[in-house]
Formats: structure tokens, sequence, C-alpha cells
């Protein structure tokens, strides 16, 4: 290996060091027949990461131009990752730009079906799709459209008759507690 990197022994032994401590790999020991014959390196965890490390920056590469006051892509999957509580799958990463790419769904949506779902107490990509399914059948496509159809549907209904008005209109009902009547023997 040395001396496919043009490097000496110790230098290529000091930097699979560092990737050790780095988690970038790991060693693994190859048994042979019930035996421990060597140990190998393990390339697997640097891999995973280069390949997450690809897919946030691909993402964050994106072609579409993004507006003053709007997440940008890479926050979306930081956010994501940190309410969630542990790193996205590559299946997990693969959903979220489609929503981008493909679904054309502004980062800052993304991020309100985030809240919902966070404030839901549910931490699933699927309820998070089911959200922003949602509005896209309301047509609603914007981060402001959404925050506006959320307040309509949190004001009270201002075409309901008040009781005042209600009471006008209808006979009046005399209202009295039956136990502070008398009693009286018939």
């Amino acid at each position: 290996m040395a001396a496919a990197l043009g490097k000496s022994e110790q230098q290529v032994f000091d930097l699979l060091h560092q990737m050790i401590e780095k988690k970038l790999i790991q060693i693994q020991p190859i048994q042979k027949k019930g035996q421990l014959a060597s140990d190998a390196y393990d390339f697997s965890l640097i891999f995973e990461k280069l390949a997450k490390l690809t897919t946030t920056q691909t993402t964050a590469t994106d072609s579409r131009p993004v507006a003053t006051g709007q997440s940008s892509r890479q926050a979306v999957f930081q956010q994501i990752e940190q309410e969630f509580g542990r790193p996205l799958s590559p299946i997990e990463l693969e959903m979220i730009s489609q929503w981008l790419d493909q679904d054309h769904y502004e980062p800052e949506l993304v991020l309100l079906a985030l809240k919902e779902a966070v404030l839901s107490q549910v931490y699933s990509l699927k309820y998070m799709d089911r959200i922003l399914l949602s509005w896209e059948k309301k047509h609603l496509k914007t981060a402001a459209q959404v925050q506006q159809d959320k307040a309509r549907r949190d004001r009270p209904n201002t075409s309901a008759p008040t009781s005042k008005q209600s009471t006008a209109n209808s006979p009046h009902i005399p209202l009295f507690n039956i136990g502070d009547q008398p009693y009286h023997d018939v």
C-alpha cells in the first residue's frame, strides 16, 4: 500500500490510525476454519460518509435559485437530522431530495412539514410526506400560503350568530331550579 501511495510504511500506518480514530475505517478480524487468520481494514464507514457527503453536496448545488429568506437545501437535511436525533439513512436522504427536486417543494415548506411532525411527536418522513401531500392537494405551494391557511382555520368563524342575535329571534323560555321551588302536597 505504501508503494502504491508513494508514502513510507510509517506514514501509511499513521494515516490509517488517524482514520480509525475518526471512525472512518475499522479493523475486522478474518477467521478461517474457526481460527483467527488475520485482520483486514473495513472501509464501509468512510464509503457511507462519502455517500452522505456527496448526496448533501449534490442537493446543495441545486440549479434552482433560492430566494432570500428561504432555508438552503443543506439546512433542510441538517434540521431533519437534528430533530429526529439521528443521522438520515441514504433512502431518507433520497426521499428528501425527491421532495426538493422532483416534487419541487420549497425548502421552507419542507421545514414547516417537519415542524408539524415534531409538534405531533411523529418523527417520520412518511408522516411529513403526508403533510406535504395534503398541502399540495389544497394547492398550497409556499410557506406563506400554508401559514395563511393555518391562520384561517384557527380563526373563529365570524359568520355564526352570536348568542344575543340568536336569542332575539327565539321565544323566551324561563329557567328555574327545581330545587328552589317550595314542595307542595297535592
